[in-house]
């Protein structure tokens, strides 16, 4: 297995976060953006563990999916959308990368 980095987002309103990893199809909810940043990485690094159990075809396919298109087009439109406009109170949103070892 190789390492390599996967995107993903988090939205939070309210002490709700979720957050997405656009690259593998794995969303989480937690309190706040720390919460759920730890429990993604968390989260990724067990499906990785998992997959490496499995043979090498699916292993391969399982490193390989992707979110749903409207996924990744509703994360470019988030983001363009919140570059244009003033935020709301209690509304953050966030891009970032996760190392993942797969």
């Amino acid at each position: 297995m190789q390492n390599r980095v996967v995107r993903a987002y988090a939205h939070g309103h309210d002490g709700l976060w979720e957050a997405i990893c656009v690259d593998l199809d794995i969303a989480v909810q937690g309190e706040s953006f720390e919460e759920v940043r730890a429990k993604l990485g968390d989260a990724i690094d067990g499906y990785v563990e998992d997959v490496k159990r499995l043979s090498p075809s699916d292993a391969h396919r399982l490193l390989n999916r992707r979110a749903p298109i409207w996924v990744g087009l509703k994360f470019a439109l988030v983001f363009l959308w919140h570059s244009f406009r003033a935020p709301r109170r209690n509304e953050l949103q966030a891009g970032f990368d996760i190392p993942c070892h797969a």
